[in-house]
């Protein structure tokens, strides 16, 4: 019910989506919250998202931060990107896991290294903090993804698994990163969303890639990867 309001998805949309009436409700919602945590001194984390369609995706958020300037000091922003490949995929608007992975992080390069062309977005990069995924993770899948083709030969219908959206986001973030610092420039956190439900190897997979994790409810069941995280000092 909190992402769609009296099961109405054009409700929903109104308040969450930048690109219906300009985005003005999201601001107002962002902006009331902010308020609310600067008065008990905590901080938010709003994730807006990056679906990966299209490469265009990042422009239009960047054009809106620029323009409803949702920004607070009590506010940092991350980005998530739904793992629905699948979607896309069957809609024809990407051909290969590779073209996801390029909407995604391509404008990013792009706009770290030519900020001079892409003003908007250099902006906006500057303002977050961390990358995610996100979707059902109740969905069953498998962990070993090694006989799996790499990205641009994976042409396949069906939504890649856990552990190869995982690798893959963590391999990009990396030269992203790599980039990023070598410019003086702010880097990103990849902290998808793990263990909320589903399978417990989605755990097993951020252990070994993310900075960080959104929830970790299933570490409770999982003794042996709750000691891993904590001996890591994975924040959850």
């Amino acid at each position: 019910a909190a992402f769609t309001p009296f099961r109405s998805k054009k409700l929903a949309d109104m308040l969450f989506k930048t690109s219906v009436l300009d985005g003005r409700y999201l601001k107002e919602i962002i902006h009331r919250m902010a308020e609310k945590a600067m008065r008990h001194n905590i901080f938010l984390e709003p994730r807006v998202s990056i679906y990966a369609r299209s490469h265009g995706e990042w422009e239009e958020l960047a054009q809106w931060f620029d323009s409803a300037k949702p920004q607070h000091r009590h506010v940092l922003f991350a980005v998530q990107c739904p793992r629905v490949y699948h979607v896309w995929r069957k809609a024809n608007a990407i051909q290969t896991f590779a073209d996801l992975l390029t909407n995604f992080f391509g404008p990013m390069v792009e706009a770290t290294k030519s900020p001079e062309k892409h003003p908007a977005l250099a902006r906006l990069l500057a303002q977050i903090s961390c990358i995610d995924t996100v979707d059902n993770e109740a969905t069953e899948d498998e962990f070993f993804c090694s006989a799996l083709p790499p990205p641009t030969k994976y042409t396949a219908s069906a939504n890649p698994p856990y552990s190869y959206y995982t690798i893959y986001f963590w391999y990009n973030l990396r030269g992203l990163n790599a980039l990023r610092e070598a410019k003086g420039l702010n880097t990103f956190q990849l902290r998808p969303h793990a263990g909320e439900a589903g399978p417990v190897h989605h755990l097993a997979s951020t252990f070994l890639f993310a900075q960080g994790i959104s929830h970790g409810i299933n570490l409770e069941h999982q003794p042996v990867l709750q000691y891993l995280y904590y001996m890591a000092q994975v924040p959850i």
